[in-house]
C-alpha cells in the first residue's frame, strides 16, 4: 500500500516527459496481490530505430526462409 507522498512522488515523475510507471514484479501474499514498481525512462529515437531495424530483418528472413523451400 502506498501512502500519499509516495502516490504524489510518483505521479509527479510519471508526468515529466520520457518517464513511466513500469511493474516490475507481480506477486502474491495470502490474499493480497503486490506489485513492485519502479519509474523508467523511455526510449529515445536513435535507441528506436535499431529496434525496427532488428524488427524488420527478422520479418525478412522468415519471409526467405519461407519462400526458399519452394
Amino acid at each position: 500500500m502506498l501512502n500519499q507522498r509516495e502516490l504524489d512522488s510518483l505521479y509527479g515523475r510519471m508526468n515529466r516527459d520520457g518517464y513511466t510507471v513500469v511493474a516490475l514484479s507481480l506477486y502474491w501474499k495470502n490474499a493480497w496481490c503486490k506489485v513492485k514498481i519502479g519509474v523508467a525512462k523511455g526510449k529515445k529515437q536513435h535507441d528506436k530505430r535499431s529496434d525496427v531495424k532488428e524488427r524488420e530483418w527478422q520479418l525478412d528472413k522468415a519471409r526467405i526462409m519461407k519462400n526458399a523451400g519452394r
